[in-house]
């Protein structure tokens, strides 16, 4: 994950989700906010099943 530190209590990150497969291949991404979990859980458990 990257981030930038603002100050001592605050701080500012990327809004991507990258699945990768066991090989490190990217496989699926996603950037937004607000983005539908079953969309992204379903990619996560399409690419644990193939192992």
């Amino acid at each position: 994950m990257k981030y930038k530190r603002i100050d001592p209590i605050d701080f500012s990150h990327s809004n991507i989700i990258s699945v990768f497969d066991t090989e490190g291949v990217l496989t699926y991404q996603k950037e937004g906010l607000g983005l539908q979990n079953d969309e992204i859980i379903a990619q996560i458990l399409q690419v644990s099943q193939k192992n």
